[in-house]
């Protein structure tokens, strides 16, 4: 999702989760009017053990208050490989 928006990955959901990060700190405001995007970040070697945890439902609830809809896209979590990695 980076790529479409033109954004950079360095930070993104596995930073949140990861490292306890604030997800206002890694949040992107595009150039779309009310679209506000937070990439994957860095593959984490954890990947399913990040989703399940305490710290992911915390987030859930904290994007839940703030947005009127939230979309997850974590293919390339669950697929294990980047897109990038792929073809």
């Amino acid at each position: 999702m980076h790529s479409t928006f033109g954004l950079l990955n360095s930070q993104g959901l596995s930073t949140i989760l990861a490292n306890d990060t604030n997800f206002h700190d890694v949040a992107v405001e595009t150039a779309i009017e009310n679209l506000t995007v937070i990439t994957s970040g860095p593959v984490p070697p954890n990947p399913a053990e990040l989703l399940n945890s305490n710290r992911m439902k915390s987030l859930l609830k904290s994007v839940e208050s703030e947005y009127d809809l939230d979309l997850l896209n974590l293919e390339q979590w669950v697929c294990g490989k980047r897109e990038e990695e792929v073809k």
